[in-house]
């Protein structure tokens, strides 16, 4: 099954190149490929290491980078056609991509040091084949119901994680009932109490396991968990270094288990093996496997 996400994953780049001329988001080209945001954009970054936004984003200024120097078009102009909302914003953009300003490119021509990057292609990801490997141990977990705070996100969302979890440990105190010792965060795709909203392709809960029955306080949400089998990664380290096992288990992981992996709610586990002030330690990454 490798093979059906590489070929999903191609398709989306198509996709993308045929459209860096209009209005993209991640979702657009999740449907475009028969996936939903909420699983794809994990696969895509987990394969390429890069956000899709990102892709798109390089991919439209080389795009204008060939422009400047093939057509007469004002820079402002040619900035609103990559996606920028201003000039300033692409000066910004391109410079940091570059080194050099769009102006002093387009006066250099043909003359100006640049390596054209070729869309995409299969062979990129050539070396997410071998090198890490992270087998994980097979748990069944019963039903669980946590209590906790919502939020929508998109892509690049770890500095916004961590802003919810602060928020969260501000509102613990507001929640009556016996909890559990450890806490969870979890990804969802819907949630009755939450919209998701372009750019946002999914939700996650930054929660306490309860022992028992007990009603969210206003502003948070409930989440019931289904009694599932998980396959479980275990990340060690500085907690800003997660992307790096989720990225595994999404780009390397999940394609090559296709066949086993289900859908449904996945979530980190925090407990006494994770140290809050240092944000380092042990995280357990459940995935719902068949």
């Amino acid at each position: 099954m490798v093979a059906e996400y590489e070929r999903r994953l191609q398709e989306a780049v198509d996709y993308i190149e045929s459209h860096l001329d209009a209005d993209l988001c991640v979702p657009d080209v999740a449907r475009a490929v028969g996936y939903s945001g909420f699983h794809f954009h994990r696969i895509f970054r987990g394969l390429t290491g890069e956000s899709i936004k990102d892709y798109i984003k390089k991919r439209r200024l080389f795009l204008a980078s060939s422009r400047l120097i093939e057509s007469p078009d004002a820079i402002g102009d040619i900035a609103i056609r990559a996606g920028f909302e201003s000039q300033a914003a692409f000066t910004r953009a391109f410079k940091r991509m570059f080194g050099i300003t769009p102006a002093s490119f387009r006066r250099r021509g043909r003359a100006a040091v640049m390596v054209r990057e070729r869309p995409f292609s299969l062979d990129l990801i050539e070396h997410l084949k071998e090198g890490v490997t992270m087998e994980p141990v097979f748990k069944e977990r019963g039903a669980e119901k946590i209590i906790g705070l919502a939020g929508t996100f998109s892509e690049d969302c770890f500095e916004g994680i961590s802003k919810l979890w602060s928020d969260f440990e501000k509102r613990a105190g507001d929640i009556e009932g016996r909890r559990l010792s450890y806490s969870l965060g979890v990804c969802l795709e819907s949630h009755p109490q939450v919209e998701v909203e372009a750019p946002d392709t999914f939700i996650y809960v930054a929660g306490v396991a309860m022992a028992g029955e007990a009603e969210p306080p206003e502003g948070l949400v409930s989440v019931s968990i289904p009694p599932s089998r998980y396959a479980v990664f275990t990340h060690r380290g500085p907690i800003d270094t997660i992307t790096h096992t989720v990225n595994y288990i999404w780009g390397t992981w999940i394609p090559g288990n296709s066949e086993i992996y289900k859908k449904g709610p996945d979530f980190e586990l925090y407990d006494d093996r994770f140290d809050s002030s240092s944000l380092s330690g042990e995280v357990d990454i459940y995935v719902p496997v068949r």
